[in-house]
């Protein structure tokens, strides 16, 4: 995270990434970085996009260890962007609440209801994707994945299982994207957090 600075490319900071997760011991890192103003998910790096002025800059980690993976994603928003500080305050509060209400034996879509009050509150409803969690293991993304498969917002969370939200990012035009997202594990009464990370 302190490398990022106004004039950095996507690729400068995917490469002190890719740097450490290898040093650390992953081998098969997936690093994706987005600078805005022009949002893309799940975004491979590029090396003439550069931070600058009033904009989101977001890091997704997807990292492997004895072929397990987590998954953690982080924006800072840079200059004096209140659309921006808006969506990082409004996810941040997103994620504090899913915390709050993710056990074992509830279904995702009874925390997405609960999600989406959040967004309505700070008008943001209309630029979130919707669902919030998904599976992470053997691979970077596995069932149940609420932001693509629809049914899976039904499935029950069980102890044991894997999970990582917040997911579904902010998405806005003019900014980039906002995400906050860390990996559990599904215990038998709660969430163990296995990615922690400051910032």
């Amino acid at each position: 995270m302190d490398i990022i600075k106004p004039g950095v490319s996507e690729t400068e900071i995917a490469g002190e990434a890719y740097y450490h997760a290898y040093r650390l011991g992953s081998e098969e890192p997936k690093v994706y970085v987005n600078i805005g103003p022009n949002p893309r998910v799940h975004a491979e790096p590029f090396r003439g996009i550069r931070v600058g002025e009033n904009t989101a800059v977001t890091i997704v980690l997807g990292v492997d260890y004895n072929h397990y993976y987590t998954n953690t994603s982080r924006t800072i928003i840079f200059g004096n962007n209140d659309l921006g500080e808006k969506a990082l305050k409004c996810m941040n509060e997103v994620y504090q609440k899913a915390l709050e209400l993710t056990k074992p034996g509830i279904k995702p879509i009874e925390v997405i209801k609960v999600l989406d009050n959040i967004y309505q509150k700070y008008e943001l409803i209309e630029h979130r994707v919707v669902g919030y969690l998904y599976g992470v293991g053997l691979q970077i993304e596995e069932s149940p994945i609420t932001t693509i498969v629809p049914n899976h917002r039904f499935i029950e969370l069980r102890q044991g299982m894997v999970i990582a939200f917040i997911h579904a990012p902010i998405v806005l035009k003019g900014v980039g994207q906002v995400k906050y997202e860390d990996t559990f594990i599904v215990t038998n009464e709660d969430l163990e957090i296995v990615t922690k990370m400051n910032a």
